[in-house]
């Protein structure tokens, strides 16, 4: 099981968000991109299929960037946290198919139970296939 985190560089307010969601879920297998073509290199790569992404949308753009993937993104897990709560905003977000969609001025703390049931729940699936899950 693998968790990639998806944040701009710059975008602070999602990088204390990272932090907050980690301190309440210990992820050990975790990984964070900066760009969208860095994380679809990613998702390109053969390895286990048990990923979980968490996407924090900085701003429209952003939102446009990772919509431009969302064929890749099809058979993932998704966790999106927008930047706002406009019509457009919610819309293209719900068109990526994500299990939980949320928003910065949320509080972070049912994104990390969102995100702790999620892993649990492929864990169990895992356990249940004699371990043959990804390391």
């Amino acid at each position: 099981m693998k968790i990639l985190f998806y944040m701009k560089p710059d975008y602070n307010e999602a990088k204390f968000f990272k932090y907050a969601i980690e301190s309440k879920v210990p992820v050990q297998n975790k990984e964070t991109y900066g760009s969208i073509e860095e994380l679809k290199n990613r998702l390109f790569r053969p390895s286990c299929q048990n990923v979980i992404i968490v996407f924090f949308v900085k701003d429209q753009n952003d939102l446009d960037n990772i919509a431009s993937i969302h064929a890749v993104l099809r058979n993932i897990r998704i966790i999106l946290i927008l930047p706002d709560h406009s019509d457009t905003t919610i819309s293209k977000g719900y068109s990526l198919y994500p299990r939980f969609l949320s928003f910065f001025d949320r509080n972070h703390s049912e994104i990390a139970a969102i995100l702790d049931k999620m892993i649990m729940s492929q864990q169990d699936k895992e356990e249940m296939r004699d371990g043959s899950g990804c390391e």
